[in-house]
């Protein structure tokens, strides 16, 4: 079994797949929201991945987004992935970090 798998989806049928076979504990995504044109498409992936309750195990997979602010856009621009998270029906916990 593989510790860590990269997927790649270009169609619809691949997505249907992977919504059924693909359900990952634990999604990472180092360093990946600096650019806030893709939070949508990022928080997109993340929902199909990260496993689902069912009937025999009831558990949520969970998905850690650590990064760094890079100045390439505001700050606040970077922290909408929040809102946007939880208007996606995420449960968000937010961690203090150091910059």
């Amino acid at each position: 079994d593989p510790i860590l798998e990269t997927i790649q989806c270009s169609n619809s049928q691949q997505d249907k797949e992977l919504d059924q076979v693909h359900l990952f504990d634990v999604v990472i995504a180092a360093d990946c929201i600096y650019m806030p044109d893709f939070h949508e498409p990022l928080l997109k992936s993340i929902k199909l991945l990260i496993r689902r309750p069912n009937k025999s195990d009831h558990r949520w997979g969970m998905a850690l987004l650590p990064f760094a602010l890079h100045g390439n856009t505001k700050d606040e621009n970077v922290w909408n992935i929040v809102p946007l998270a939880i208007e996606m029906g995420f449960e968000v916990e937010v961690l203090e970090g150091v910059q």
